[in-house]
């Protein structure tokens, strides 16, 4: 049969001209292509946020989240919703489901359905915020002398200044104080002038109504005429009249002092090593730009802008274009190191030219498949990096069998093209099915769907396109290139391969029985083995960054929180390993890593990040912050943790209960509170819902107040202006719209319910009366925030666990007490977490497993048409897994995702030396005169060498990757190594021995 390639690899012209233009194509899309730090996911998250001032809790639930959930229930695309609501404000936490890829269309239908509920809620703000995903990977900081205010129309400029950059998507203030501008009135001066807070407010408004008088139409033009009630300054606020009930007219400036000022209402700051700052969040789309480009042209902006504004200095404190270099200069390391470790293996184990042969082409193949991915529109991130460390040592095995089988040929005196030729005829077919049996191993990591998809998706790209090239340029580039070798010699250690082979055959062959015999008592014994950290699926991230979390009371002051926060920051800076920390007081801060879980915008919670010198330092400095804190802090929740890879998750262990009576379901979150609490293993745990919180309550009496000609709505604006200020209007001032408001100017003390109480009213009979003529006031006790899940209301428990604990063993042992709680209190009980992202991480590639074993089995019965060979060959996959577990035990790394994933890349892998076995014994056979045992025995002698050099070389190409610098990709490398090593030997000695029971005779070969 002839090749049909026989004729390309004659054009050695045509060949080494294409070759050299896809290879400079490769050169220039490294140069060229779109980069970031991490996988960007799909938008599949997002939130609607609700603020409806002056309802009640219960109330924006009763008449908008649960007419808006019954709307999106009809939505296909959803996955859920969680709902969280308080007076005044709610949120509704939307997901999509995870085979969702067109999101665009998914949000807009969501988008139209809140248009509609916000159409039926007026005096309602709803808001849709479909990009919840973008990661703020860049934080800049402001240091100035200058006071607050001064220094926020500085981050105010900046922001413009920046945004003219055009590839920026997003700038957010962080750490913004606010501002306002506040007009002092104090109930003394009430008092003294009869003038009321609420006829100031009025009047204020009516001289800023901004109201349309028209515009002129000339002959030959025509303008608009400005309005004349229109404040457009502090200044101006001050020149407006202010008529008291007498009819005398003050200007405000007369009547009160007028400031611009802070928002105290504002619970949120900035503090970078103790010092209050304003900083800005920048977000870039994702997949559009190179990232480390842009931090050179951000850095020379921020340069351009420090230069010219002396009193300010511009600084980075997170810089993911900083991230991303690193990432990508120690993934490109590790590609160069491999490069030349297989190189130094080739140059080791084969004659010089042979090697040299091979060389030339693994930069060939690279490049290559870089430039076919880049115009397939790839992005360079760590995975797809990863990905061309990963097909290094896959992308020389099928050049390696071709050269070597071109050798021998020439070695035996054909001549190049003869034995091009013959190499080709004999191997296309063999090497064509290992190449779709590996490519069948990454199948499933290729077409599954999901988050954990979603970010491993680049690694099977690479790999699939990678392998797929390495075959074309095996049976085209490769005989080119020996074409044009005069000569070649027999690598020193020939003779010596030549003989461990034929010996590893015969072992094989002799005892059969004995040898499959012990293959399954280690297949056994492998399983006895585990890792010794079974305390994370996905592992911790490689920055010298990790973070403390800080949850007090529900309802602490930002002040209180702010004095937890002083004192972990005394603990960080005393530390030698700290560099320096960052703190969020009343949120969690910008999302600058993609892992990150968000906090909520409230008073009682902060985050502070801390970078140490090295990530060495993190996991020891972690445990033992922990232990600190728990001596230290009893009330309040204060809890250090290390970035991890992988979805966001908030805690390892997180139990939902849900169910229709509030009531019930506390009593249920309690008991399994105390459970999680009570176990040995679990660190942290947690209630994510607040029991009850006090509200003070005002209690009119409608009778009394009526008669003095009040109103609930006239109490409301006097409580407001003794307490939080009465908003009268808002004017443009630079860059923003402030409120203007009215303050009693005893407000900045302390205000109490006593306080209150003491509010006066003007009333036309009896002059001036307290509020406690007509009203009454108490505290009562209430849940703050109500959480609904999926349509149910709900509750939810968190709990870390102690390093080296695993959750699902925790989980186990509770089991059984945690269904009876739920049979008990005939509640619904949901488990989140790690678990559900293990759970959801694995059965999105088990969904699709059958895919990759249906073709991994149709290319060996196109190769072989044999049922029987077929399930020969899948009975080397085990052969792997004997040394998985063992090696990942030696070397202390935890089974976990990434273990997975080269659990999968093996069972391709790992084929290929039972492919090309088979095959030379069918060959053998088939020439006659050839009993089996000398076929096998030849084949194991005649394949030998290009069988361990493929496995060496794939083993040496993934070392790099064993580096600790980066946890994620140890447990992959080291689980490919391990089951490389043991399926290369076991191959050559047990599949003999099955193919001595099970093939039999030379006419059963065909089954």
């Amino acid at each position: 049969m002839q090749s049909p390639v026989k004729f390309w690899f004659l054009r050695e012209r045509l060949v080494f001209g294409i070759v050299a233009i896809l290879s400079l194509t490769g050169v220039f899309t490294w140069f060229t292509i779109n980069e970031q730090e991490d996988p960007f996911f799909p938008y599949r998250n997002g939130f609607i946020n609700i603020v409806a001032p002056g309802m009640s809790a219960e109330a924006i639930e009763t008449t908008i989240v649960r007419p808006l959930e019954r709307s999106l229930n009809s939505i296909d695309e959803l996955a859920s919703l969680t709902t969280e609501v308080s007076d005044g404000v709610g949120s509704i936490d939307v997901k999509l489901l995870e085979t969702t890829y067109d999101t665009e269309k998914a949000w807009q239908r969501i988008r139209d359905k809140v248009n509609d509920e916000r159409a039926s809620n007026s005096g309602v703000d709803i808001e849709l915020q479909d990009r919840a995903q973008d990661t703020q990977g860049i934080l800049l900081t402001i240091n100035s002398t200058q006071s607050l205010l001064d220094t926020r129309q500085f981050a105010l400029y900046l922001q413009d200044e920046l945004y003219k950059l055009p590839v920026i998507r997003d700038i957010s203030l962080v750490g913004d104080p606010g501002a306002r501008i506040e007009v002092y009135y104090p109930q003394s001066l009430m008092l003294e002038t009869s003038i009321s807070p609420i006829s100031i407010a009025n009047q204020i408004a009516e001289a800023n109504s901004m109201t349309d008088i028209g515009k002129i139409n000339g002959d030959l033009f025509q303008t608009n005429i400005q309005p004349i009630t229109r404040i457009d300054s502090p200044n101006s606020l001050g020149l407006i009249d202010i008529k008291s009930a007498d009819g005398e007219v003050l200007k405000l400036a007369q009547l009160s002092e007028i400031k611009v000022k802070t928002n105290p209402n504002i619970s949120n700051s900035f503090w970078v090593n103790g010092h209050q700052k304003i900083g800005l969040s920048i977000a870039l789309p994702p997949n559009q730009t190179r990232v480390v480009d842009f931090g050179e042209t951000l850095i020379a902006k921020i340069n351009a802008l420090n230069a010219v504004n002396p009193e300010y200095l511009i600084e980075p404190i997170f810089f993911q274009p900083k991230w991303t270099e690193e990432r990508r200069s120690g993934l490109l390391k590790s590609l160069v190191l491999s490069s030349l470790a297989v190189g130094a293996v080739l140059f080791l184990l084969m004659s010089q030219k042979l090697a040299l042969v091979v060389s030339i082409a693994i930069p060939a193949i690279a490049f290559t498949s870089l430039a076919f991915f880049g115009l397939g529109g790839g992005v360079l991130q760590q995975m797809s990096i990863a990905g061309m460390v990963i097909s290094l040592g896959l992308m020389v095995d099928n050049s390696i069998v071709m050269a070597e089988l071109i050798a021998r040929y020439r070695e035996a005196g054909m001549t190049p093209v003869a034995a091009s030729q013959k190499a080709i005829k004999e191997l296309y077919r063999p090497l064509a099915t290992s190449t779709l049996t590996t490519i069948a191993a990454f199948v499933p990591m290729l077409i599954s769907q999901g988050d954990v998809a979603d970010f491993i998706r680049m690694v099977p790209v690479i790999v699939v396109t990678t392998i797929s090239i390495s075959y074309l340029f095996a049976l085209i580039f490769i005989p080119t290139l020996t074409n044009n070798v005069n000569q070649f010699e027999a690598g020193r250690a020939s003779n010596g391969f030549r003989k461990v082979g034929m010996k590893m055959g015969r072992l094989g062959t002799s005892r059969p029985k004995t040898v499959i015999s012990l293959f399954c008592a280690l297949l056994a014994l492998s399983f006895l083995f585990g890792s010794e950290s079974e305390d994370e699926f996905f592992p911790k991230s490689s920055r010298n960054q990790a973070f403390v979390d800080i949850q007090g009371d529900f309802g602490l002051s930002h002040d209180a929180t702010l004095k937890t926060v002083r004192l972990v920051e005394k603990m960080l800076a005393e530390n030698p390993q700290v560099q320096k920390y960052i703190s969020f007081v009343g949120n969690s801060g910008p999302r600058f890593y993609y892992n990150m879980s968000e906090a909520p915008n409230q008073s009682n919670v902060a985050r502070i990040v801390f970078t140490t010198h090295s990530n060495e330092d993190i996991p020891q400095l972690v445990d033992t912050l922990n232990q600190q804190f728990k001596e230290m802090f009893k009330s309040t929740r204060v809890y250090a943790r290390e970035i991890g890879q992988g979805p966001p998750i908030g805690a390892p262990i997180e139990i939902r209960v849900l169910g229709d009576d509030r009531h019930i379901l506390l009593a249920a979150s309690e008991e399994i509170f105390g459970l999680l609490n009570e176990h040995p293993d679990t660190i942290d745990t947690r209630r994510e819902y607040v029991v009850s919180k006090p509200k003070l309550s005002f209690q009119l009496n409608n009778n009394n107040m009526q008669k003095s000609g009040l109103t609930r709505t006239d109490v409301s604006k006097m409580i407001a202006w003794r307490s939080s200020g009465l908003q009268a209007s808002s004017i443009a001032v630079q860059r923003e719209n402030l409120d203007i408001v009215i303050v009693d100017s005893q407000a900045e003390k302390s205000v109490d319910a006593n306080y209150l109480m003491n509010t006066f009213f003007s009333t036309k009979d009896v002059g001036y009366i307290p509020i406690s003529s007509f009203a009454t006031h108490h505290y009562v006790g209430e849940e703050p925030t109500l959480t609904r899940q999926s349509g149910f209301n709900a509750k939810v428990i968190s709990s870390n666990v102690r390093r080296g604990k695993d959750e699902d063993d925790i989980l186990n042992t509770l089991m059984s007490r945690l269904r009876q709680i739920e049979q008990q209190y005939r509640v619904t009980l949901e488990f989140g977490g790690e678990a559900e992202e293990e759970e959801g991480s694995g059965g999105a590639l088990v969904k699709v497993l059958p895919v990759g074993v249906i073709l991994l089995f149709s290319a060996l019965m196109i190769q072989f048409n044999s049922f029987r060979i077929a399930g020969l060959v899948m009975v080397t996959i085990p052969l792997a897994m004997i040394g998985v577990k063992p090696i990942l035990s030696i070397v202390g790394v935890n089974f976990g995702f990434m273990s997975v994933l080269g659990l999968l890349a093996l069972t391709g892998i790992v084929v290929n030396t039972a492919i090309i076995l088979i095959d030379k014994v069918n060959m053998t056979l088939s020439k006659g005169n050839v009993d089996l045992k000398t076929a096998i025995n030849h084949a194991t002698t005649e394949r030998f060498r290009p069988v361990l050099l493929t496995a060496i070389t794939t083993i040496v190409g993934m070392i790099p990757l064993t580096s600790p610098d980066s946890p994620l990709w140890p447990p992959l490398a080291w689980t490919i190594i391990g089951g490389l090593i043991t399926s290369t030997i076991l191959t050559l000695i047990v599949l003999p021995s099955f193919l001595m029971i099970f093939l039999k005779e030379p006419n059963n070969t065909k089954g």
